[in-house]
């Protein structure tokens, strides 16, 4: 996310720069840049003008001598301006400022850095000729300072485009965040997950997007409600059923008298294969849809891992196989001792079932020295292992998988997923992996109880 954010962000900087600079130099070459001495001309005029009219005014009526003395004390004079006032014969009539000023207004190459105005009086004809006061002369021009204002300009700009940018982007990303979240609680379970309000109303395309997730999420949750209510309902109806098979099975005991006792204690044992399968199909449905209470109390897990081993033993010396305990440090944890049972019972029950005959399955009970807030759990077998494209779904319900070397296991694919739904119900975590020299391990962590 953060990529997406920088990309945008330089994408709009680019832009906006890329933009400034080319309008400031299609400007430069379209629209010319008056020269410094039409620059001078305009400024002179503009300051300029204002007195010789205000004299003129104040002249009307009078005479070439009162308009001479006027102009002897006009504004001209006290800007210190340099000025001679000719006639139309070319006469000099008056010359305001230093000797040296007067002989350059009236030079041949007095240039543009003069202001004329030519102005008619009484039916005769004035040139006034204006030098700017030789202070002015020795600052600066006008254009001393104009390598450095590009520069200037692009200390603004960068940061001032930069945090736009940022803004932009910002405004953008920001609905993103909400997809990821909404996405990552979905993904987690959290069938209740929407899209912030806030993005739903901003009337655009990502508006759109969030409704159409947020409708997605409500049709995915209503899919999966119903999924979870027919596996409770049709799984509790088949035990009506089972029991009445039951029932006619002893019946049917009782008339034979022993004549067909193998047949049906064939049929009894895969009523109570089925009788089990549907238990376990109630346990996953009441965990699932979280309407199983939990017992919160003190649990011993070396005392009840001892138990649940022990209760295996019988299974697996059946098979010729063993169940061994590695390591049982002495651990407490807060919960339902039978629920963990159930999930342990299910976990050493799958690992008997891919473990070849006289072979054992080890089970450990450890914490890390770096990790003291939680204990582990480990249960290895000596089978083939699971395909490597499987070991994240073997949790899932109904999840069958066969062994590396092909061999299906028989197994329901409901025990592991009864393991996983009690110990994220513990607030632990479960997972599994191929051991290196053979066999599957399963490692589970679970916070130790006060």
């Amino acid at each position: 996310m953060r990529r997406l954010y920088l990309k945008i962000v330089v994408a709009i900087w680019v832009v906006m720069i890329v933009s400034s600079v080319g309008a400031g130099l299609i400007m430069r070459t379209v629209i010319a840049e008056p020269s410094a001495a039409t620059v001078r001309a305009m400024t002179a005029e503009r300051f300029m003008l204002p007195v010789v009219e205000d004299v003129l005014a104040a002249a009307e009526g009078r005479d070439q001598e009162q308009l001479l003395a006027l102009f002897q004390t006009s504004g001209l004079v006290a800007r210190r301006m340099a000025f001679t006032l000719q006639d139309s014969d070319g006469e000099t009539l008056l010359r305001v400022g230093s000797p040296e000023a007067t002989a350059a207004l009236l030079s041949a190459n007095a240039g543009d850095n003069v202001w004329q105005h030519e102005f008619v009086y009484n039916a005769n004809s004035y040139v006034l000729q204006v030098l700017p006061r030789e202070r002015a002369r020795h600052r600066p021009p006008k254009g001393f300072f104009r390598p450095w204002g590009p520069l200037l300009i692009l200390l603004i700009a960068i940061p001032l485009s930069v945090f736009l940018s940022m803004l932009i982007a910002r405004y953008l990303i920001r609905p993103l965040k909400s997809f990821e979240s909404a996405g990552l609680r979905l993904a987690d379970g959290d069938l209740s997950a929407r899209i912030n309000p806030s993005v739903t109303t901003r009337g655009d395309e990502l508006a759109e997007f969030a409704a159409t997730f947020d409708y997605m999420a409500e049709r995915i949750e209503k899919l999966v409600n119903s999924h979870k209510e027919l596996l409770r309902d049709v799984s509790h109806e088949l035990r009506s059923p089972l029991a009445r098979v039951h029932a006619a099975l002893s019946l049917a005991r009782q008339r034979t008298k022993g004549a067909v006792d193998g047949e049906l204690n064939r049929v009894e044992t895969e009523l109570d294969r089925l009788d089990n399968l549907i238990g376990k199909l109630l346990v996953f449905a009441r965990l699932d849809s979280g309407q199983l209470r939990m017992q919160q109390q003190p649990i011993d897990l070396a005392g009840l891992l001892l138990e649940v081993v022990n209760d295996s033993l019988i299974e697996a010396a059946a098979e010729d196989k063993n169940v061994l305990l590695d390591d049982m440090n002495g651990f407490n944890v807060v919960g339902d001792p039978d629920l963990l049972a159930s999930c342990f019972e299910n976990i050493i029950r799958n690992a008997i079932r891919h473990s070849p005959p006289r072979s054992s399955v080890e089970v450990a009970l450890f914490a890390n020295d770096s990790d003291s807030g939680r204990c582990f759990i480990t249960v290895r077998d000596r089978g083939k292992g699971v395909p490597e494209n499987d070991l994240a779904t073997i949790f899932e319900l109904f999840r069958k998988y066969d062994d590396e070397g092909g061999e299906n296991t028989g197994s329901s694919g409901i025990g592991l997923a009864i393991a996983e739904k009690v110990v994220h119900l513990h607030g632990g975590e479960i997972s599994a992996v191929n051991a290196p020299d053979g066999g599957l391990i399963v490692t589970i962590w679970l916070p130790l109880g006060s």
